[in-house]
C-alpha cells in the first residue's frame, strides 16, 4: 500500500492556544458524547496527549481551522488546558488558491487530506459547485466528491490517512462503520495487515450484514488471499475451500482461542 507523498510525520508539532482554533459547525462530522470526552480527558490527564491534533491556517490572521482531533481538543479544554499540541497543514487559501492548488496537485505536493481541505476552502471562498471546481482543476466530479468525503471521516481514520498508514479508498470504507469501537478494530486491522480497498470493503460489508467482527486470523487470511488472487473479489470458504464471491460469504464472531478448534472441526468435516 502506497503512503501519501506528504504525511503529518514531516510536520513539526507546535503548541497552539485553544482560543485560536476554529471548530467546524458541521453536525454530521463531530458527535462527541460527554462520557467519551470524560474518558479521553482522564487518559490525557494520566498519559498526556498521545496524538497531536491536525489544523490548517485560517484566512483569519493568527487563527486555525480544526481538521482532526475534535475530541482531543474538547478533552483538553475540559482539563483546563489553554493550549494543545498540533500539526499545521499548509494548504492554499485566498484569491490565488486555485492556481496554487492546481500547481500543488500536479506536482503531488499535497496529501489527499490536504487536497480535500484546499478544495473545500476554494469552493467556499468562490461559491463554486463541485462541477465548477472539477472544471477549474481539470479533474472529474467523482474525484472532487471523493476528496471532500475525506473531510467527513472520523478523527482516528483521518489521522491514519494523513500519516500514510492507510490510503484514501481504505479510509472511506472503514469510515462507513458508525460504531467507534468496531471501527477502531477494523482500522487497526487495516494498518496491521496492509488492507486494500477490496479487503476493507469485504470486512465492512460483512460486518454490516452480520453485526460481528472477524477474528484476526480471518482478517489476515483475507488480505493474503486477495494479494494472491488477481481475478477480483473472490475468497475461499474455510469449510468447503471452494472460491466464492464476497457477497456469498459470511463472517463469524470467534475469539483467538476458539479459532484453531473451529479450523480443526472444519478439517474433520472434509475428511
Amino acid at each position: 500500500m502506497a503512503a501519501s507523498k506528504k504525511s503529518s510525520k514531516t510536520l513539526p508539532i507546535k503548541k497552539i492556544k485553544l482560543s485560536k482554533i476554529n471548530v467546524p459547525e458541521d453536525p454530521d462530522r463531530f458527535r462527541p458524547g460527554d462520557l467519551a470526552i470524560d474518558e479521553l480527558a482522564a487518559s490525557i490527564h494520566d498519559h498526556g496527549l498521545l496524538q497531536p491534533i491536525l489544523i490548517s491556517s485560517s484566512s483569519n490572521d493568527g487563527h486555525y481551522d480544526l481538521i482532526a482531533g475534535h475530541r482531543r481538543l474538547l478533552a483538553s479544554s475540559r482539563l483546563g488546558h489553554t493550549s494543545i499540541d498540533a500539526r499545521i497543514l499548509d494548504v492554499p487559501h485566498g484569491s490565488g488558491s486555485t492556481v496554487r492548488l492546481v500547481e500543488n496537485i500536479q506536482r503531488l505536493d499535497l496529501s489527499p487530506l490536504e487536497e480535500a481541505v484546499a478544495i473545500k476552502r476554494m469552493r467556499d471562498a468562490q461559491d463554486l459547485t463541485q462541477e465548477e471546481a472539477a472544471e477549474q482543476l481539470a479533474k472529474g466530479v467523482s474525484w472532487i466528491k471523493h476528496r471532500e468525503s475525506l473531510l467527513r471521516l472520523p478523527d482516528n481514520v483521518m489521522d491514519a490517512l494523513h500519516t500514510g498508514r492507510i490510503n484514501p479508498s481504505v479510509a472511506v470504507e472503514i469510515g462507513r462503520i458508525d460504531d467507534d469501537e468496531i471501527r477502531a478494530f477494523y482500522l487497526q486491522s487495516a494498518i496491521d495487515y496492509g488492507a486494500t480497498q477490496d479487503v476493507a470493503q469485504a470486512w465492512v460489508t460483512n460486518f454490516q450484514r452480520e453485526g460481528a467482527t472477524a477474528s484476526p486470523q480471518d482478517l489476515q487470511e483475507t488480505v493474503e488471499t486477495y494479494s494472491q488472487n488477481t481475478g477480483g473479489k473472490q475468497l475461499s470458504c474455510h469449510v468447503c475451500e471452494h472460491t466464492h464471491p464476497i457477497s456469498n460469504l459470511r463472517t463469524i464472531f470467534v475469539c483467538t482461542n476458539c479459532h484453531p478448534a473451529i479450523a480443526g472441526a472444519t478439517r474433520q468435516i472434509k475428511e
